[in-house]
This record gives structure tokens, sequence and C-alpha cells, in this order.
């Protein structure tokens, strides 16, 4: 393999690199999540309302989505699986799905969603419109548990680092070298 491939290869694989698209990921998912979500309530609200209403809505069901899906994660990795706050991310999720579900839909017919506008659309774009709304809360959750396993997977590896160098210094405090350990007679 030549030397760019090497790197190419080492770039792509590296943690660093999938952390960093995981950040993206999470960074795009949120600021569309916004988007969608706080013209779905700037709908409700009607054209009279202050666009900021719709954008402070917005930013507590996506907030609650980023928030709670991260303490899920956190308490998950150190082996605490709370239903109470899985129960709450899913319902936030829920009501993001919901608002971009309307959005999408909204866009699809023009206009105001109805029950007239739905009962016009075919099943396919019902289909299509659903899997596009919840696409964006999933990929946000997706993308917490893409970092949190990032994050447990370099933990779980310095660990073994930490361990590693405190048995070496503890063979050389005994006056054992590091080879008598990685022998296997170091203890």
């Amino acid at each position: 393999m030549s030397r760019r491939a090497t790197s190419l290869h080492r770039f792509l694989t590296s943690p660093d690199t999938a952390a960093l698209a995981g950040i993206v990921t999470l960074a795009a998912g949120v600021a569309t999540g916004l988007r969608f979500v706080s013209a779905t309530f700037q709908g409700i609200n009607g054209p009279g309302a202050a666009p900021w209403l719709g954008w402070v809505s917005a930013l507590a069901i996506e907030g609650g989505v980023l928030f709670l899906g991260l303490t899920v994660a956190a308490r998950a990795a150190q082996g605490d699986r709370n239903v109470r706050l899985m129960i709450m991310a899913a319902f936030f999720i829920g009501l993001s799905a919901i608002a971009n579900f309307d959005h999408v839909l909204a866009a699809l017919t023009g206009g105001p969603v109805t029950w007239q506008a739905l009962e016009a659309l075919d099943r396919w774009t019902l289909v299509k419109a659903a899997a596009l709304g919840g696409a964006v809360p999933l990929v946000v959750l997706a993308a917490l548990e893409a970092l949190r396993e990032l994050a447990s997977a370099a933990h779980e590896s310095s660990g073994n680092v930490e361990r590693d160098a405190a048995a070496v210094a503890a063979a050389a405090f005994r006056g054992r070298g590091s080879d008598a350990l990685i022998n296997g007679n170091g203890r």
C-alpha cells in the first residue's frame, strides 16, 4: 500500500475523524430540526406572531432531544439504564418528528396541513413525509449514541494504558525491570 493510501486509511479509521463526523452530523441535525420545528410553530402561532416565538419553541424541543439524549447516553456509559429518562427522550423525539412531519407535509401540500390536504395525498407521499420527518431527530439520537460509543472506547483504551503504565511503574519500583513484567513474572 502506498504512503498516501496508508495516510488516507489512517485518517478514515481514526477515532478523531469519526468524532468530528459525529459532531458535524449532530450540529446539522439540530440545525435542521430547529429550522423545521420553528417553521411548524410559526404556522401554529399564526402569521401575526413574532418569529422568535417559533424559534424559542423549537429550541425547547430540539434542546430537549439533545440534552436528554446526552443524559441517557452518559447514564448508559455508566451502566445505568434510566427508563424515565428514556421515555422523556422518546417523547421529545416524537414531538420533533411530528413537527418535522408537519413541515414536510406543508411543503408538499403548499399550505397548512389539514385532513382534506392529507386525504388528497397518495400513500407513498405520506410514507416519504413520515420518513423524512422522523429522520432528523433520529439522526441526532444516532449521532449522540455514536459519540458516546467513541468516548467509551477512548476511555477504555486510556484505562488500559493507565493500568499498563501503573504495572510497569510498580515493577520498576520493586526493582524488577519491564522485561520481567513482559515475560509474565513481574508481579
